[in-house]
C-alpha cells in the first residue's frame, strides 16, 4: 500500500464525491472509510464544497472530516495544475462569490459542449442529450465525465473512453481556471492551507517540478501531494526532498471517485500525526480555527 506510515491511523486527503466527478455520495464515503478504518478523510470536490453541507451535523466519531476542495489552476506559463486546499471556512464570503462564479463557468462550457456534441448526433440519427438533465445530476460541479456517463445511459457509447474519443474530445471548449496566486490567496483568506495535486501531472521532469515549486512558494503554497496512486516509489522520494528544501508539508490521498476508477479508496494515505503540523499552517491564516470534528 502506497502510504506515509505502517501504522493504522492513516487518512485519505484526496477524496471525490458525487458532488463533482465522483460516483458516491459523502455519507457513503464516510461508511467506507469506517470500513477501512481510516481515521479521516477529506472531500475535495472540483471548484465546490456541496459535499460538506451534505456532511454538517453528521456524528463521525471515528472519522475525522477534513474541509478540502481541489481547484483548477492555470500557473503564470498556462500550465493547468490543481491545488488542494484544507482546514478553510467554507462561508468565507469571497470563497462563495469565486466558487459561485466558476460553477456558472462550468455550466456555461458544458453547455456549449453539449451543443456541439447534439449536432453530431442529430446528424447521426442518434438520441439528443438533456442539458437540463446532466446538470441535475452533476451534484456540485459539472464537467465533462457527466456528460460521458449520460451517453452511456442512453446508450450512446459503451464507455467514458469510447465518449471521449468519439465525442467530447472533439467538442471540447475552453475552460476556465483559477490563476495559481489567486487561488492560493482565495484559500489563505477563508483560513486554510494549499497544497500541489499530484504534481507529476504537470511534467515527468522533476527539474520543471522543482522550478514550478518554487514559483508557487513564492505565492504561498504551505504543501505538495506526496502520496498519489500515479507516483513510483522513487518518484515519492524525490517529492519528499522537494519538500524538505522549500519548507513544505508532504500530503497524500487515493484520488479516489468510486467503484471501478484507477485508484481504490484508501491506496494511498498519510499518517493522522499530519494533522497538528496542517492546523499550524492553516492557523497562519486565521488564528480563529475553530475546534470541532471539521477541521
Amino acid at each position: 500500500m502506497n502510504q506515509s506510515d505502517t501504522e493504522d491511523s492513516r487518512m485519505d486527503l484526496h477524496v471525490h464525491s458525487c458532488y463533482s466527478d465522483g460516483t458516491l455520495s459523502p455519507k457513503a464515503l464516510v461508511f467506507l472509510a469506517n470500513g477501512l478504518k481510516l481515521s479521516g478523510i477529506s472531500i475535495t470536490d472540483h471548484d465546490n464544497v456541496a459535499a460538506w453541507a451534505d456532511l454538517k451535523g453528521q456524528i463521525t466519531p471515528h472519522i475525522s472530516l477534513i474541509m478540502g476542495i481541489e481547484l483548477s489552476v492555470q500557473t503564470h506559463d498556462a500550465h493547468e495544475i490543481h491545488l488542494l486546499g484544507y482546514m478553510f471556512d467554507p462561508e468565507h464570503p469571497a470563497l462563495v462569490k469565486e466558487l459561485l462564479l466558476f460553477q456558472h463557468q462550468r455550466e456555461r462550457r458544458a453547455g456549449e459542449i453539449i451543443s456541439a456534441v447534439n449536432r453530431i448526433l442529430a446528424r447521426q440519427g442518434q438520441r439528443l442529450i438533456k442539458d437540463s438533465l446532466v446538470l441535475g445530476r452533476s451534484g456540485g460541479s459539472i464537467g465533462r465525465p457527466h456528460i460521458a456517463r449520460e451517453m452511456m445511459r442512453l446508450g450512446i457509447v459503451n464507455s467514458m473512453d469510447s465518449a471521449f474519443k468519439r465525442y467530447l474530445i472533439p467538442c471540447d471548449r475552453p475552460k476556465s481556471f483559477f490563476h495559481a496566486d489567486h487561488a492560493i490567496d482565495l484559500i489563505h483568506r477563508a483560513g486554510g492551507m494549499v497544497s500541489w495535486a499530484h504534481p507529476t501531472t504537470l511534467s515527468s521532469s522533476f527539474v520543471e517540478i522543482e522550478k514550478q515549486t518554487a514559483l508557487l512558494v513564492h505565492h504561498g503554497l504551505d504543501a505538495i501531494e506526496g502520496y498519489h496512486p500515479s507516483l513510483t516509489q522513487l518518484e515519492r522520494g524525490r517529492i519528499t526532498e522537494i519538500a524538505g528544501r522549500y519548507g513544505l508539508l508532504v500530503t497524500g490521498g487515493s484520488d479516489y471517485h468510486g467503484p471501478g476508477w484507477l485508484c481504490e479508496f484508501g491506496s494511498s494515505t498519510v499518517s493522522s500525526s499530519l494533522v497538528p503540523e496542517m492546523v499550524n499552517r492553516a492557523a497562519r491564516y486565521d488564528t480563529m480555527l475553530q475546534s470541532s470534528t471539521f477541521l
